[in-house]
């Protein structure tokens, strides 16, 4: 079956699916919120709540860019726009409307994943698409599996941590494929960024936009990949059923910083392309007021 974009977001459902099914068989057993819900006042933390609102904020930024592109007729980065407002608004709504009223921090493990695996589809369906030879092969499908996977095992672990503690193999294997799908991540990007070097200095071929936002997209994922491994490594202890207030906070201060930094990079480009489309849409509108007879 050829891969496309309505088959892995399919995939990427199953995968946010698996995150919340441990929480949702759990709450049907009485001891379930005393067991997990830890901390309940951890989303009604002032670090965390400012980190909501503010992602809150960026991502309504986001959503008026979106809303000037389909005014002007601009469709075609646009569905990118669309993903990182998805994939980040989302998870800080539902942490924000739908957990912090009655402190259920048992689902914030579920939330967390959730958003791993949609900035994981985010950025693998926008390389597949724009993305040339490097990206378009079995193997970058296979790299988004290994991310998505870990991300299910850490939730899943979260509410069953008898299984790591019974089994090395168990306890390790988180760990073990986010290394292989980073590990081939990085040769893909410095595939990826050799492959641009050659054709641009060597053979003179000009950058496209397609390239460009797709290098953007590369450097900004390795740097929130880094920052992400550098915050766990910090909280190492803080698994994510007992997850502390900063660790959460740092958490989604970081996708916020993610949001921003490649909105600024590739807005550029697309801001250029959407001057010509205004400029097309303004002499449509001259000239049905004015026909040229």
């Amino acid at each position: 079956m050829p891969f496309t974009g309505i088959t892995f977001s399919f995939g990427a459902l199953v995968f946010v699916f698996i995150c919340f099914y441990p929480a949702l068989e759990n709450s049907f057993k009485s001891n379930f919120l005393e067991d997990n819900n830890k901390n309940p006042s951890i989303l009604k933390a002032a670090s965390v709540s400012y980190g909501l609102i503010s992602s809150l904020i960026v991502c309504g930024f986001k959503i008026f860019d979106v809303f000037v592109d389909y005014l002007f007729d601009y469709h075609r980065i646009s569905f990118l726009r669309w993903y990182r407002i998805l994939y980040f608004s989302l998870p800080q709504l539902i942490m924000l409307v739908l957990l912090r009223p009655f402190g259920a921090s048992e689902y914030i493990p579920c939330v967390i994943s959730a958003q791993s695996i949609l900035f994981i589809h985010g950025s693998s369906i926008f390389l597949y698409k724009f993305g040339d030879i490097v990206f378009t092969s079995r193997t970058c499908i296979f790299i988004s599996t290994l991310f998505a996977t870990t991300a299910s095992l850490k939730c899943i672990f979260s509410f069953y941590p008898s299984c790591q503690s019974n089994s090395l193999f168990l306890a390790v294997l988180p760990s073990l494929l986010f290394s292989v799908g980073y590990f081939l991540f990085i040769l893909k990007t410095i595939l990826w960024f050799k492959r641009l070097y050659k054709n641009t200095e060597k053979f003179t071929i000009p950058l496209t936009n397609d390239k460009y936002f797709c290098s953007i997209t590369v450097a900004i994922t390795n740097i929130y990949i880094f920052l992400i491994i550098v915050i766990e490594c910090y909280f190492y202890n803080d698994v994510l059923q007992n997850i502390s207030e900063a660790h959460l906070a740092a958490l989604i201060y970081s996708a916020v910083f993610f949001i921003i930094i490649i909105s600024q990079f590739s807005d550029k480009i697309m801001l250029r392309e959407l001057t010509s489309t205004m400029v097309r849409f303004k002499l449509s509108i001259i000239i049905t007021i004015f026909p040229i007879n």
